[in-house]
């Protein structure tokens, strides 16, 4: 049974940290830049704000620290499965980020559609 409820703290710490952090890295590490980019060159009209970047990303930060001290508080038996999680998630992102996903401009441009010219 203890190896049942590991694996599924394993996959918690998988998915959660999955979701999570593509909500918090793939923003600040492509789209902000990407926002500024955008923004130096023009390609905007009106005047769009990184504010809808910066909330979804300190929204998505509180939810993995709350998930975080869950785990901890509740299951600390079951903490290494959990991280092993998270740096298994951590390292798809880290993937994802280093070949520029498609995905990810698509992203962006839904996010700032009604601003391009």
């Amino acid at each position: 049974m203890s190896y049942l409820i590991g694996f599924g703290i394993f996959l918690l710490g998988f998915f959660g940290s999955l979701f999570a952090l593509s909500n918090v890295l793939l923003p600040l590490f492509y789209s902000l830049p990407r926002f500024r980019e955008e923004k130096e060159k023009g390609s905007f009209k009106g005047n769009p704000t990184a504010g809808p970047l910066f909330s979804l990303v300190a929204i998505w930060s509180a939810i993995y620290i709350i998930l975080i001290a869950v785990v901890i508080y509740f299951l600390l038996d079951y903490t290494p499965a959990f991280l092993v999680g998270s740096v298994l998630a951590l390292v798809g992102n880290i993937k994802k980020l280093r070949d520029k996903s498609p995905d990810l401009e698509e992203d962006f441009r839904d996010r700032y559609q009604e601003y391009w010219k």
